[in-house]
């Protein structure tokens, strides 16, 4: 059954993330049988009245909350970026990434999200790029991209910087949301 994840309990409490987990995290509880949790559609199993807390707790995840550069009319200005793990929508993580700049005396939000960081550093770049700003960002280099393996782990929040005609070596490896050099 594809919705079992290892561990104890009825496995949809511990996972690689959180192997010390032994709770289910639907009834936050360890009943210890998959065949009779609700999910795994066999009989159904009361739940606390505050089950939905312990996932809860655990999302957003605040990952970045940083000063970066954005170039605006080849002018270099200080913004904030921050980039959460929002949750995950079945086996697909959620990642929000949100760049806050100032416009005269206004505020400025960009936020972007994707199944990846660098996939939400792309959507938010295509918001900020036809308002003449570039974040000056490692993952926003031409010469950068997450490797396939990356892609499927860690949420790509590392990529490579790219020489052509030469394969990507690990000290090629940078930070996704690092200063761009």
């Amino acid at each position: 059954m594809g919705l079992r994840r290892g561990g104890p309990g009825c496995g949809l409490g511990a996972s690689r993330e959180y192997p010390s987990r032994g709770r289910c995290l639907l009834c936050a509880d360890g009943h210890g049988q998959p065949s009779r949790h609700p999910v795994a559609g066999r009989r159904p199993v009361s739940h606390p009245a505050g089950w939905i807390e312990v996932m809860a707790d655990d999302y957003p995840r605040l990952l970045v909350d940083r000063d970066v550069v954005v170039i605006r009319d080849d002018q270099p200005e200080q913004t904030r970026l921050r980039g959460w793990l929002d949750g995950h929508d079945g086996p697909m993580p959620s990642y929000r990434i949100e760049l806050v700049t100032r416009v005269g005396d206004y505020t400025c939000p960009y936020t972007a999200t994707a199944p990846d960081m660098f996939e939400a550093l792309v959507r938010l770049r295509r918001q900020l790029e036809p308002d003449g700003l570039m974040v000056a960002v490692q993952g926003s280099r031409r010469d950068t991209y997450p490797s396939g393996m990356a892609r499927d782990m860690g949420g790509r929040m590392r990529v490579y910087v790219m020489c052509p005609g030469l394969r990507a070596r690990p000290e090629d490896l940078v930070e996704t949301l690092d200063d761009a050099r």
